[in-house]
């Protein structure tokens, strides 16, 4: 029904306010580190640190994602199906790391590594670009 729709929102509520705070950490601390090296912060270096801190986010938050996805799909088989993890996200994490082993959170995340990288690299890039232009 109306509310399979809505399964999986938790841990994707969960996941949002880390990533920003993760990425955007270390976009700083990436950005701290070239300043301290004599590194000009050109367009070209803010799409290594966009890539980088959008990597490092996405590694945070990657669990959260594994378990949403797996919490919809399960929601659609219908109750009593063995694919049903749980509707509580924190006993979901504990199932499928019981059934799967720890390293199953993280299926898949080359892939999404591959999109992450430059997604965030261009966001972040034009953003600053972007923010430059409108002070002059």
């Amino acid at each position: 029904g109306t509310r399979a729709l809505y399964k999986g929102l938790t841990p994707t509520l969960f996941a949002v306010a880390p990533f920003l705070a993760c990425q955007m950490s270390t976009a700083d601390a990436c950005k701290s580190i070239a300043a301290a090296n004599d590194v000009e912060v050109t367009p070209l270096v803010m799409l290594g640190v966009g890539g980088t801190a959008g990597i490092a986010a996405q590694t945070v938050v990657y669990p959260l994602d594994v378990l949403r996805r797996r919490m919809q799909v399960g929601a659609g088989a219908g109750p009593g199906n063995a694919n049903v993890i749980s509707d509580s996200t924190w006993t979901a994490m504990r199932e499928v790391v019981k059934r799967e082993g720890f390293r199953s959170l993280f299926a898949g995340i080359v892939p999404t590594y591959m999109k992450v990288f430059p997604a965030v690299a261009i966001a972040m890039t034009t953003t600053k670009e972007l923010i430059g232009l409108s002070k002059q």
